[in-house]
């Protein structure tokens, strides 16, 4: 068979994955197992079984180690004139071993478990593409047609927005502060770099992700648009306090306010932040501060779970904020009025 390919440097050309497809096939072809294979690829070297699928996406995410130019893990025989050793994974070649990482049976392993896992389980009940697969099609087109990242994210209708911050944590770039060069309330420069030839440096980034496209894809699908009605709808008032519906916060807001509480998808938010070190360790002065938004609509045994927690503003500086949190917070507030 020919392995021309495993030299080739360019891992998304298409003769290259017409290779690694070649390769699968083989070696499916003569595995004794009927769903995984040993993955060839430059961070499992042979080490981790997988799907064939998630070994085709390892090989052409990753590269296939070069030094395996004897399949003897997919069927190929050794040639009596190549040495080779017998360790507890099976045949492997002098080549091989010299490039073995030290901790290949640790590395990434929480990784290899997701994308087992991913590869396993369905887009969405009944259909023919797994999680994995449909990420992997989408990739492979996205390289195909040559798209930007933008128009990628475009897709998804899910970007984000960075927004520049002053210095002092007291303005942001924001509105009808966005063209300013200092800051409106301490008069502190907007950059830490700006030599007048337009390169400029920010002192802080601000990430923002929009909430109302978020809360709009829980009403695309039929079944999560019943969830966020939940509350209305399917709620039990059995006196027991399980979610923050059975609380006197809410029912004294819906008493307060009708007209809103009549209507089942109107939507209850929650807010939570907590700020941590980015590097664990207290010897690097940094903190990063995400704001999560939990909608409330939905049952106790959803809401709380991450699928349905959303990022709304992510804060990145050298030191917690404390109260003056209320500055970064203003983007989220503006769209939620």
């Amino acid at each position: 068979m020919d392995k021309s390919w495993m030299t080739i440097k360019n891992i998304i050309s298409k003769e290259y994955r017409e290779g690694v497809t070649k390769f699968v096939d083989f070696a499916v072809a003569n595995s004794y197992s009927d769903d995984e294979i040993r993955c060839p690829g430059l961070r499992c070297m042979n080490v981790k079984h997988h799907v064939s699928i998630v070994v085709a996406f390892h090989l052409v995410h990753n590269g296939i180690a070069p030094s395996y130019k004897t399949w003897v893990h997919h069927g190929e025989t050794i040639p009596v004139n190549q040495p080779y050793r017998l360790n507890e994974n099976g045949i492997t070649t002098d080549d091989e071993l010299d490039e073995l990482p030290k901790n290949a049976e640790t590395e990434n392993v929480h990784k290899f478990e997701k994308l087992m896992k991913d590869a396993n389980r369905e887009l969405y009940p009944g259909c023919k593409f797994t999680l994995l697969s449909f990420v992997i099609k989408l990739l492979h087109v996205k390289v195909l047609n040559k798209w930007s990242n933008k128009s990628f994210d475009a897709l998804w209708s899910l970007g984000y927005v960075p927004i520049q911050a002053f210095k002092n944590d007291l303005t942001l770039f924001w509105k009808v502060s966005e063209h300013l060069e200092k800051c409106p309330v301490c008069e502190a420069s907007g950059y830490k770099l700006n030599d007048g030839k337009g390169k400029r440096i920010p002192h802080k980034i601000l990430g923002y992700f929009p909430l109302i496209p978020r809360l709009q894809r829980l009403y695309m699908l039929s079944k999560t648009c019943l969830d966020m009605r939940w509350h209305k709808e399917k709620r039990v008032d059995d006196g027991v306090l399980r979610h923050p519906i059975d609380g006197e916060a809410w029912k004294d807001f819906d008493r307060q306010y009708p007209e809103f509480a009549r209507d089942a998808q109107n939507v209850r938010l929650g807010l939570a932040s907590d700020g941590f070190n980015l590097f664990g360790n207290m010897r690097n002065s940094y903190s990063m501060e995400p704001v999560i938004v939990v909608p409330y609509n939905l049952p106790p045994w959803k809401c709380m779970k991450v699928p349905y927690s959303m990022l709304s503003l992510l804060i990145l500086g050298p030191q917690a904020l404390g109260k003056i949190i209320d500055v970064y917070l203003r983007p989220l507030i503006d769209e939620l009025k």
